[in-house]
């Protein structure tokens, strides 16, 4: 009766120790899946097309795998890593946006336990889009020509389709920088004007909306200068004996109808020393002296007058070279130039001036005369002056507000309005040089 008791009371076991027969051949079955390896992709074939190539292959058999996955080089030394999703992708996929040159691409699939097959490796060779074959037509038709203070882009877009220009060019200092802006045309036959860049090497390479490429081209072009100053102690608001100073000065050359740029120039001292350069700017292009006659860009040697007194500075943009002729200056053409205005007193005296302060004439320069003034007023309208001998007045072309301390020319007699703004701040003072025989002006500031 005992053995019957207990064969009753053991029938529950049955059930659980079947159960636990279950899970453990059960788990034993997964540990397997999970280490499992799927196979490589099989029967690969390639065609090449215009910017890519497509893949296709037999559908991978094993039921876990969930991508396909193609590592490539990409033109820039990196790698470049693609997954497709079998679901989508189970017999082929494409690769595309690639330049046209051989690469070996290694392609395996992955389960979704994340194992990886065995690679196969594949060459390819993508064919060059049309629309970068036709960039690089429409840049081969570019020609670039200097124009006054940039450069002007001509091309041929047969099919008129919107083409971005890409610029890059190099500055003063050798560094290339790109452009700021992308200029476009849908014009068959057409140029482009781009300002604001007076440099001579350049580079260009074309791009469509699709961000598809031409090549890069090199341009080099012979900036057409516009303009030109003289910079250095030469010129009548260089450093004069008392009289003031500008730490950085340079006067505007006039341009010719031969084209070449003239300045006449008062050299005050033996070997007065001068530069060249581009304009008064943060941006300005230095041409410094190079052999007898030559001049150099970015050269900061300086020219030599050897002589006192006035001379006519050449400047020719053609073949970038100069020279400088002694002029004899006529007689003075004045004896007395009084400044006459309101605003401003004289130094000496500091008494408000309202009919005209005499002014100093230069020990050896007879056409050079100085007085030092000091702002009156700081009430607006600024204080203003004009020159006269008493009799006839020195008008300026243009209104002038001196504040940049530039020099201008004036005329003699009584027509026009044209005068001079004093700059700054009450009680600052400023020397006014002008030349008689240049007919021109200056208002320079005094030391601190």
């Amino acid at each position: 009766m005992m053995k019957i008791e207990v064969f009753r009371n053991a029938k529950w076991l049955i059930p659980l120790f079947g159960t636990l027969l279950c899970v453990f051949i059960s788990c034993d079955s997964n540990e397997g899946a999970v280490d499992a390896i799927p196979s490589p992709l099989n029967n690969v074939k390639i065609e090449n097309i215009q910017g890519g190539t497509i893949f296709t292959y037999d559908t991978p058999k094993e039921s876990d795998v969930i991508l396909i996955t193609a590592e490539y080089p990409t033109d820039d030394g990196g790698k470049q890593i693609q997954r497709f999703d079998i679901a989508k992708h189970s017999f082929s996929f494409t690769l595309s946006k690639l330049s046209p040159q051989k690469r070996f691409v290694e392609l395996y699939t992955v389960n979704k336990y994340g194992n990886r097959s065995e690679t196969v490796e594949m060459e390819i060779e993508p064919i060059l889009p049309y629309a970068v074959t036709y960039l690089r037509e429409v840049l081969n038709t570019l020609t670039v020509n200097a124009i006054a203070n940039g450069i002007q882009i001509d091309f041929s877009n047969s099919e008129a389709k919107k083409i971005f220009f890409n610029i890059s060019y190099k500055d003063n200092s050798g560094t290339w920088i790109d452009y700021g802006q992308k200029p476009s045309s849908s014009e068959q036959q057409g140029s482009i004007e781009i300002l604001e860049l007076p440099y001579a090497e350049f580079n260009i390479y074309l791009s469509d909306s699709e961000q598809e490429k031409s090549g890069t081209k090199s341009f080099s072009v012979t900036p057409i200068i516009n303009k030109m100053y003289v910079y250095g102690e030469v010129i009548l608001a260089g450093k004069l004996e008392n009289a003031g100073w500008r730490k950085e000065w340079a006067e505007i050359m006039e341009k010719k109808a031969t084209g070449n740029f003239e300045l006449l120039v008062y050299n005050h001292k033996e070997n007065g020393e001068f530069l060249f350069i581009s304009s008064r700017g943060a941006d300005a292009v230095i041409y410094g002296k190079e052999g007898e006659n030559g001049i150099k860009k970015n050269s900061e040697e300086k020219f030599i007058i050897p002589e006192k007194g006035y001379h006519k500075i050449i400047f020719n943009p053609t073949d970038i070279t100069y020279s400088t002729v002694k002029v004899d200056p006529a007689d003075p053409i004045k004896e007395n130039v009084w400044i006459w205005g309101e605003g401003f007193v004289e130094i000496t005296t500091a008494w408000n001036v309202y009919g005209g302060v005499k002014m100093d004439k230069h020990r050896e320069n007879p056409n050079l005369f100085i007085k030092t003034i000091t702002r009156n007023l700081s009430t607006f309208p600024p204080p203003a002056f004009r020159l006269s001998d008493g009799t006839i007045t020195f008008n300026w072309k243009e209104k002038l507000d001196l504040d940049d301390f530039a020099s201008h020319s004036f005329v003699l007699g009584n027509e026009g309005e044209g005068y001079a703004v004093i700059p700054g701040n009450q009680g600052e003072e400023y020397v006014v040089i002008i030349d008689l025989q240049i007919n021109k002006g200056v208002v320079v500031k005094k030391n601190e």
